[in-house]
């Protein structure tokens, strides 16, 4: 764990840490902002790699709604595609 509270050997290997608020570029002008204790596998979720995690910082989902209500003036509607192929994360 670094001073910063975050467990990156941990983050980076699949692994469940301690809560992180994560900021992820889902397009080239969007970013969603989410908290998880499993980093990688929540990426792949929304068919990302942990190369598009702008930022982590420590914290859970009070932390993440704090980034949210921060943001707010900024937020787009997020939804899954449902398409022929696997689902990718569309902005509206």
């Amino acid at each position: 764990m670094n001073s910063y509270g975050i467990e990156l050997g941990r983050l980076l290997s699949g692994e469940h840490h301690s809560p992180v608020v994560y900021f992820a570029r889902v397009s080239p002008d969007r970013v969603k902002v989410g908290t998880t204790t499993n980093l990688r596998k929540r990426m792949r979720s929304f068919y990302l790699d942990l190369s598009d995690v702008l930022l982590i910082v420590p914290g859970g989902q009070q932390a993440e709604r704090a980034y949210h209500d921060r943001f707010r003036a900024y937020k787009v509607r997020l939804y899954a595609a449902m398409a022929s192929g696997p689902c990718r994360p569309q902005l509206v």
